[in-house]
């Protein structure tokens, strides 16, 4: 017959076990969930790209939000548009993992937010999620932000030189006879090396002055589609010395004839009409 002793003992021992199990599957999951991130481990930079809603380029500062969040998770990052990169990531970018704000709505004053990071054969690498609502859509993206990165929180991120991508290799006479001038030739202020994003991919063009039209070539990006060499703008000077007609060439290689300007600090504008017949400018920065 079972004392209250050993009853007892029995019950401690049997909730001691309980504990030890759940201690275990906690553990397990952990480990689990700690594993799908060491991917990380392979890239020393995070580049966040600008996020487009509606239309707009970063309306309620989710892209600004996120680097600041990631920066004070002790990740090296680096906004799209930075003018200077240090000067390893530019010579190779696979260095870096791109990260994509997608801000989806839902019901009034609730949005989901998607971080997809990519690397330099722009393949997705890691996608988190998280759903956010507040009393207006700022507080709102910033909370689903929170929410997104809260699994990475915790992960001790370091960077391992040997499991780092390495630069793709390329044989692009046409792209090292360019990259040649611009090292040794005389160049005049508009021409030179810029870098930019599309909303959803980076790339560094170098523009040269062909006859009296200067050309924008890219020199690496990371949309598979676009290679090292290819015409990515032409600019056509106005009456103007800083005003330019300008042929685009969008993501897709479709054409897109608009205007550009140089401003103040030497980068370009180029300028892209909406729907409702605004504008919504394109930075492209001079390095």
């Amino acid at each position: 017959m079972l004392t209250f002793v050993s009853y007892l003992k029995y019950t401690t021992e049997r909730n001691m076990m309980r504990i030890v199990v759940a201690l275990l599957v906690l553990t397990s999951i952990e480990v689990s969930a700690q594993g799908q991130f060491q991917v990380l481990d392979q890239y020393k930079y995070f580049v966040v790209n600008t996020s487009m809603f509606e239309g707009a380029r970063d309306p309620y500062n989710a892209s600004t939000y996120l680097r600041q969040k990631l920066f004070g998770l002790k990740y090296q990052v680096i906004a799209e548009n930075e003018v200077s990169w240090p000067d390893e990531l530019t010579e190779n970018p696979c260095l870096a993992l791109w990260i994509n704000v997608v801000t989806i709505p839902k019901a009034f004053g609730d949005y989901q937010v998607a971080l997809d990071f990519y690397n330099c054969q722009n393949i997705t690498v890691l996608s988190l999620n998280g759903k956010g609502s507040g009393a207006n859509s700022s507080e709102a993206f910033h909370r689903a932000i929170d929410k997104a990165l809260r699994s990475i929180k915790n992960y001790p991120h370091n960077f391992k030189p040997d499991l780092a991508l390495l630069k793709p290799k390329r044989n692009n006479t046409e792209l090292d006879s360019l990259l040649s001038y611009f090292e040794h030739a005389k160049l005049e202020p508009f021409e030179g090396i810029y870098g930019f994003s599309s909303g959803v991919y980076t790339y560094r063009m170098g523009i040269k002055k062909v006859d009296e039209e200067f050309v924008g070539y890219v020199i690496n990006s990371d949309h598979s589609d676009w290679v090292g060499g290819e015409v990515k703008g032409r600019f056509n000077r106005s009456n103007r010395p800083d005003l330019f007609s300008v042929k685009w060439y969008l993501d897709d290689k479709s054409e897109y004839d608009t205007f550009g300007y140089i401003n103040e600090n030497g980068s370009l504008t180029i300028e892209f009409k909406k729907p409702d017949n605004e504008y919504q400018p394109l930075t492209v920065n001079k390095f």
